[in-house]
């Protein structure tokens, strides 16, 4: 699922989209992923903030959802490191 998304995406931002900017399927169903398994890994968020370097107290606003539109950089970088992981 997400290799495509490596191999295929464009670079772009996600954290300031411009009047009309679409986040692609792709990059939902990347942000989909990381989601899923930080629910998984609830409870061990510092060891993937460790891990990943995406600072644990944005880690944890993905994770909660209180952030509606999180850095790429940043969900690349959990989407990396659980990759790597599994």
């Amino acid at each position: 699922m997400f290799e495509e998304y490596f191999m295929a995406r464009p670079v772009c931002g996600l954290h300031k989209p411009e009047k009309g900017f679409r986040v692609t399927n792709m990059e939902t169903s990347l942000y989909n992923f990381v989601l899923t398994k930080l629910e998984s890994a609830k409870g061990h968020w510092q060891s993937v903030a460790d891990g990943s370097g995406v600072p644990r107290r944005t880690l944890e606003k993905i994770a909660r959802r209180e952030t509606q539109n999180p850095g790429i950089k940043h969900v690349e970088a959990l989407a990396e490191y659980f990759r790597k992981s599994a």
